[in-house]
This record gives C-alpha cells, structure tokens and sequence, in this order.
C-alpha cells in the first residue's frame, strides 16, 4: 500500500472519531445549556409572579440565567470543543483500545515530519504501515462512546415536563411568563382568573348627585379586593361619603374605596 494511500485511511479513521467526539460534546452541552436555562426560568417566573419584578430586575434574571446555564454547558461539554489535531485523537484512541504502543500516535508524528530525520526511512515506512492496519479495522463508535448520552437526555425532559404540565394548566400564565422573562422590557402581564367587568360605559356625574355602578364579577373570587378609583378630576371621592359593595351567588363584597372584605 502507497504512503499517500495510508495518509489517507489513517486520517479517516481518526477524521471519524473527531467528528463523533465534537458531536457528543457540543450536543450534550446544548442538552445541559437548555436543562439550566428552563430551570433557572421556572424559578424565575416564580419569583416574579410573586414579587411583580421591575423591567430591571427581570433584565437581571435574564443574564443570571444565561450566565449560570453557559457555565454548565461549557462545563459539561462545551470546553471539550476543539480543532481537528491528528494527535490529539490519535492518543484518544489508543488509550480507549490500548495495546497499542503508541504506534498511531508515533506514524501521526512521523508523517507530520515529513523526512526520515528522526529516525531511518525503512522504521518510518515499517511504522506507517502498521499503524494503517492498526487504524483500518476502527470504529468512530468504539472510540466515543454514547451510552452516558441518555442521562443528559434524561434530565433536560425533567424542565420540559414541568412546563408542559404548566402550560396544560394555565397556558396564558406560562405564556406570559416566557415574555416577562426573556423579553423583560415588554410590558406583559400575567393574566388573572377574576374578571370584573362594567357594561354601562362612562357615565357623567353632576356634582352632588350619587353614583351607582354595577359591575359583574366572574372567575375565581378572592377573600379580600382592592378597588382603586382613578383620579379624573381636579379632586377625588372622599372615602367617607363612598360605600362600595359587589355580589356573586350569594357572596358579598363590602368595605370602603381602596380595599373590600369578602362577608
């Protein structure tokens, strides 16, 4: 067999194994970096539910998210991403197989230098030789192992459940969720399972005459509501002339403006 023809098997073969170890390091770091990031995100959309974050923190929260789930990704996979280097995965061959010498290592080195200066031309040639039998029979799969693959599938379906489950329950809150989050300078909120609705437009008051508004209530009702009036004029309702009260199947709100005790 011609040199140039075992140049060629040999890089094929170690080519195979480059190319199937870059796989499984980027995919498993993509799988890590989307495990973090919906994780860190649930968390996140919890805390922000219940604290009503500002745009600025929700800024925050988005880059503590990307950072931390980078790290982890870079961590378990990512930092083993590199250009092809013959020997490199010519030593990462023979220390999965072993028995090898360092025989593809050592024909790697030898094709590399080009000449016969670091050693007779007749042990270059012999070297050569049998590193291409050696590396013929390989297999990329035999190298690089996907069995520990599945683990890292595993655990990013772990974050993939759980907002599935959420979204199954209350799309819109999980929708909303995702935009407070990773679009934080969007003004969204989240939705709200009690709905007050008024169906008698703006009405014109004259000064001194009273004012009855009746509002339909639907959804969940809460035990305690807060009813704030907008200032439209020069001077707001004095609390103390102003009673206020809501009724749903027999339940009653009563109190004044600002707040209205469920009775």
């Amino acid at each position: 067999m011609s040199e140039p023809n075992q140049r060629k098997i040999l890089d094929a073969r170690l080519m195979e194994v480059w190319r199937r170890d870059q796989k499984l390091h980027r995919t498993t770091g993509l799988l890590t970096f989307f495990r973090w990031a919906m994780l860190l995100f649930l968390v996140g959309m919890a805390v922000d539910w219940l604290l009503d974050l500002p745009a600025a923190a929700r800024v925050l929260a988005l880059v503590l998210i990307l950072v931390v789930a980078i790290l982890k990704a870079w961590q378990h996979g990512w930092r083993n991403l590199r250009k092809y280097d013959a020997t490199h995965t010519a030593l990462q061959v023979e220390t999965k197989h072993g028995g090898m010498e360092s025989l593809l290592v050592t024909a790697v080195q030898f094709r590399d230098s080009g000449s016969a200066s670091n050693g007779s031309e007749t042990l270059r040639e012999k070297t050569c030789r049998l590193a291409e039998e050696a590396a013929e029979p390989l297999r990329a799969k035999d190298a690089v192992s996907f069995k520990g693959f599945r683990r890292f599938i595993l655990l990013a379906l772990i974050p993939v459940l759980i907002i599935g489950g959420l979204a199954v329950y209350n799309g819109p809150f999980v929708a909303a969720g995702f935009g407070r989050i990773f679009t934080p300078w969007l003004a969204i909120e989240y939705p709200t399972r009690t709905l007050i609705e008024i169906n008698e437009g703006d009405r014109i008051v004259k000064e001194g005459q009273g004012l009855r508004l009746v509002a339909k209530i639907s959804g969940e009702v809460p035990d305690r509501a807060e009813i704030i009036l907008p200032k439209v004029l020069d001077t707001v309702p004095n609390p103390s002339c102003c009673q206020l009260s809501a009724q749903r199947h027999g339940e009653e709100y009563s109190g004044r403006p600002g707040s209205m005790d469920h009775e």
